[in-house]
């Protein structure tokens, strides 16, 4: 029995995606391992499979830091405290102990996220054949409209591997045999990548099943415009954006809002808002007309998955990337997050009501995402290069 590894860092979205392949994997015959510094892991790993904590000796790694109900850094600042601030210090405090399991399990082949690139160093050390999974189109857009990130990234990855004495001219981590890239082509501008690249989709995941939503009230609400608003669990307490958002929709009966958000930051919510702070998001969208959302790569695919146009408002790390690839395959809006107001979503929300090409592009994407078969490529691909050892 071979044995399948994959080696993840603590974050929600970068691990589920792989639960789906693994889970397939273990069918198949192999003996498939979940490596990650994250515990509650333990208790998402498909039956037949392993956890192997990696019990690093660091903090968790910071989260984007809210002050004032302010996001204090954007753009390439934002890029920069993501690389120096978290995973710079999550790479290096789990070199040690990725190598530790190396040489305890020896694992056939691995399976490395891209931004645990001490993943691929590790394997690299020991001689172990490696993938690299990429969970967002930023990983692997090489194009000239971000000459910035490209560099900053580079110059990081192979800092960190003269560090830990390998010289080579590039990052390990996406130039092995193979990278599953999970997402889609459209959402890349470069358009020339090597054979080992397979663009296999979004990969489905179930998130938060046991959180319970009021569907009948939702369905009750038939006829009105049902808005989607989620910009991810760093902002469930930004006031100002909440008030904004209350501002252009309160009240208005042609609407009704799914707010993510804390319930408690108001006494009192306008009638037509529905507020929780976690919902079961992949079957609220069954439900939903229209997402507004920081354009967040899951949020973003779950949405196109459903057919459901956006409006974007990226704030931090790639979410700029994907705000693109909303507007440039026509499925939605892009805003500034610094400068909307009241207006200029209500606006838009409208502009995406009455124009149904935004609706059109969304629905064609869906078709293109529904068609991908995204876990069973990704369970070949893998296959092919395990058996090709």
């Amino acid at each position: 029995m071979k044995t399948i590894a994959f080696l993840l860092p603590p974050f929600y979205g970068h691990v589920t995606p792989t639960l789906p392949i693994g889970k397939h994997l273990i069918q198949k015959g192999y003996r498939v391992y979940w490596v990650c510094p994250m515990p509650t892991l333990s208790g998402m790993v498909p039956p037949g499979g392993y956890f192997y904590d990696l019990k690093a000796n660091t903090k968790a790694p910071p989260k984007t830091s809210i002050k004032g109900n302010t996001i204090k850094t954007y753009g390439m600042d934002s890029i920069t405290r993501l690389y120096k601030q978290t995973l710079m210090p999550l790479n290096k405090a789990l070199f040690t102990p990725l190598k530790q399991f190396l040489e305890e399990v020896r694992p056939d082949f691995t399976v490395v996220d891209h931004q645990l690139f001490a993943g691929a160093l590790a394997c690299y050390t020991f001689n172990v054949p490696f993938a690299t999974s990429v969970t967002a189109p930023a990983a692997i857009d090489r194009s000239e409209q971000f000459p910035k990130v490209i560099k900053f990234e580079n110059d990081q990855i192979r800092s960190f591997q003269e560090e830990m004495g390998v010289f080579k001219e590039g990052p390990l981590i996406c130039n092995s045999k193979l990278t599953l890239i999970f997402t889609l082509e459209e959402f890349v501008r470069q358009k020339c990548f090597a054979r080992s690249y397979k663009f296999v989709g979004p990969i489905p995941t179930k998130r938060r099943d046991e959180v319970t939503f009021p569907y009948a009230k939702l369905e009750q609400e038939y006829g009105k415009h049902r808005v989607l608003v989620s910009l991810g669990s760093i902002l469930k307490r930004e006031q100002g954006f909440i008030e904004m958002v209350c501002e252009a929709l309160a009240e208005d009966p042609k609407f009704t809002v799914v707010l993510v958000a804390e319930p408690k930051m108001k006494s009192e919510w306008p009638s037509n808002f529905m507020v929780q702070s976690f919902i079961p998001q992949q079957n609220v969208l069954n439900h939903i007309d229209l997402v507004v959302c920081h354009a967040g790569h899951n949020t973003v695919m779950e949405s196109l998955s459903h057919g459901i146009p956006l409006i974007a408002l990226p704030i931090i790390n790639d979410q700029s990337h994907v705000a693109s690839g909303i507007t440039e395959n026509g499925a939605g809006i892009r805003l500034k997050y610094r400068r909307v107001n009241a207006r200029i979503l209500k606006e838009s929300i409208w502009e995406i009501i009455d124009n149904s090409a935004y609706l059109a592009a969304a629905k064609q994407l869906r078709t293109k995402i529904l068609g991908m078969d995204s876990v069973q490529k990704s369970v070949r691909y893998i296959q092919e290069n395990v058996n090709s050892l």
